[in-house]
């Protein structure tokens, strides 16, 4: 996923300056090759049980809603995109909630773009990591809260 974002971000940033005279559309076109590879990976490296669909819920889920963001900010687009598709991609457990995910996924959103408004590179790199950690975390923590539920219920 940093690799995919860190080609379409170098894409945007060097379409920008007048000064490169390289087109920046092949760092694009090889970010965005390699974008669903990102979700092929989560899908079928987590064994979904319908990894093939997941997959292309989350492609399909990524451009909704990557393309309007990208018209106000690229990195914040590539966070939310990536945040949401990989929630849906991602093989969830018995105690994992959909919900949660994509409540994780908005919250890092928002955080990244507060992020490149004060420190841009750190913004940059948040963008790049954040989404699939926030998804980890909001898995651990619906278990955490199964196992407390569980653990009350047994008393």
């Amino acid at each position: 996923m940093v690799v995919a974002n860190g080609f379409i971000v170098f894409a945007f940033v060097a379409g920008s300056d007048p000064a490169t005279s390289d087109s920046p559309l092949a760092a694009l076109a090889v970010g965005m090759a390699l974008a669903p590879l990102v979700f092929v990976v989560l899908a079928f490296g987590s064994h979904h049980p319908r990894a093939p669909t997941g997959v292309l819920y989350a492609m399909g889920l990524s451009l909704m809603i990557g393309l309007p963001l990208a018209a106000i900010d690229v990195v914040t687009a590539l966070a939310a995109a990536f945040g949401v598709g990989g929630a849906v991609a991602l093989a969830r457990g018995p105690d994992d909630s959909l919900v949660a995910r994509i409540v994780a996924a908005v919250l890092v959103t928002g955080y990244v773009a507060a992020l490149l408004r004060i420190v841009v590179e750190a913004g940059v790199f948040g963008g790049a990591v954040l989404p699939l950690v926030a998804i980890g975390v909001a898995d651990e923590i619906m278990e955490r809260h199964a196992e407390r539920v569980r653990e009350l219920e047994s008393r």
